[in-house]
This record gives structure tokens, C-alpha cells and sequence, in this order.
């Protein structure tokens, strides 16, 4: 079994999860959770896996983008801080800074070395965001997870770095927010039936100008492909520790 924790970006609500192109998708479950967190997925980890794993199955972590947007949609509209408030009231609850995100990451990461050796990670998105900000405090915590991961010789991909070189080569500047221009958060929940649940995840990517997402943070399905192709590669490979 390959267990797959994380958050929207797993889930694939909305956009596209990774999990529908991965070869052993068949194998997978999905564990992610729309707004969770470092601290909200060590939790349900716990509670889901609380014994060893057998040999051959696998931990995929993908985890801590709600840690710098919960606090950011708290800044936002009325109906965003009212998200953000249930996601904390409902146990996803962002790390305060970049220290104690690190901290909770490395007790994540140390409980699923207690359980198993096949831990795979990847690390926060592009956010397509007109907020530099935003994207430019993602970078920041991928550097975090990479060091825990290169110190714990866990297999960690920079998806981000990916994200960055594909859209570089598609030439394409454009970007776009899911809280843009006062958007309310009802208008997230049409883009999960169009985007999920309907096939217009390209159109609507292409229509808002991004290249890798369909709303400046959740994947579209270059994106979602590409980064199960980036997974299956590392799985391949037995005797990889670490990959940047």
C-alpha cells in the first residue's frame, strides 16, 4: 500500500491529484485533506497508521502550503477568515513561523521513520500568485523540509523547482489567486465541480493565464502529471536516499 498524506494538493480538490497518474495508483489511498496542515496531518497520520507498516509499503508526504495561507486568508475577506477558522477549529492548525514549522515537520518525520523505511516527500508548490510574498515564503519552508529530509536520508523532490523550470519553458509570466480581487470562497467550491469533478481543469488554467495550476496554487493536470512521473521515478529506484 502506498499511503498518500497531505492536503489539497493530494486530495485533488480542487484541480487534479497526482494520484490518478501515478503507475501504482491502484495501491494508493488518499489521504489527503483540503486546509490541513503539518500539525493537522501528524495527527490523522497517527491515528491511521499506529504500527509498523509492512516492508513494501510506502509513506508520500506533501504537506505545509496551509501553513502560510491559513494565516494570510485570516487577513482576507469575511468569508475566507470564516474558512480559515474552521479548518484550525477542526484540528488544522498552522504552525505559528517558520521554527515551529520546522519542529512539527521533524516530529512527523521522525514518527514515520518509527513505522517505516518508505518515506517519500515532496516539497510545497508554485503558487502562481501575483503575491510574491506568498510563493517566495513557500521557498522558504521547502528549504526546511529539504535539510530535514537530507539529514534524515529521506527521498525528498522538489516540485516546486519542477514547477518553476516547466513554466519557464512554456514562457508563460501569468498568475492569478484563488482570494483575488475580494473573491469569495464560495466561488473555490465551482472551481472543484469544474475542476474535478468536470474536465475543465486545462480550460480554465489557460483561461486564467496560469501554467501549472488552476487557480494560482492547486494543480492542473501538467502539473499533477508531472509530479507523479517525479514519484514514480523515485519509487523505481530502491536505492535512492535522496533527490533534489
Amino acid at each position: 500500500m502506498i499511503y498518500c498524506f497531505g492536503d489539497s494538493i493530494t486530495d485533488g480538490r480542487p484541480g487534479i491529484t497526482y494520484i490518478k497518474y501515478l503507475a501504482g495508483k491502484d495501491s494508493c489511498v488518499n489521504c489527503g485533506v483540503g486546509g490541513d496542515t503539518v500539525i493537522g496531518v501528524t495527527k490523522r497520520l497517527m491515528q491511521k497508521l499506529n504500527h509498523p507498516l509492512d516492508k513494501n509499503d510506502y509513506i508520500i508526504l506533501g504537506i505545509g502550503t496551509n501553513d502560510i495561507l491559513l494565516p494570510y486568508f485570516s487577513a482576507c475577506s469575511a468569508s475566507w477568515r470564516r474558512i480559515a477558522k474552521m479548518h484550525i477549529a477542526g484540528g488544522s492548525v498552522p504552525a505559528k513561523d517558520l521554527d515551529a514549522f520546522q519542529a512539527k515537520y521533524r516530529e512527523l518525520l521522525s514518527y514515520c521513520r518509527g513505522i517505516t523505511g518508505n518515506i517519500l516527500v515532496f516539497g510545497l508548490p508554485l503558487l502562481e500568485s501575483p503575491q510574491d510574498m506568498l510563493d517566495d515564503t513557500c521557498e522558504k519552508y521547502n528549504r526546511e523540509i529539504e535539510a530535514l529530509c537530507r539529514d534524515g536520508k529521506i527521498r525528498y523532490i522538489d516540485f516546486r523547482k519542477w514547477q518553476i523550470e516547466q513554466k519557464k519553458l512554456l514562457h508563460n509570466e501569468g498568475s492569478f489567486f484563488m482570494t483575488a480581487n475580494g473573491r469569495p470562497h464560495m466561488a473555490v467550491m465551482l472551481d472543484v465541480i469544474l475542476t474535478t469533478y468536470l474536465p475543465f481543469a486545462s480550460k480554465i488554467s489557460k483561461r486564467r493565464g496560469l501554467a501549472m495550476t488552476v487557480d494560482g496554487c492547486h494543480l492542473n493536470e501538467l502539473s499533477a502529471r508531472g509530479l507523479a512521473g517525479l514519484i514514480d521515478r523515485n519509487l523505481e529506484d530502491p536505492h535512492a536516499v535522496y533527490s533534489a
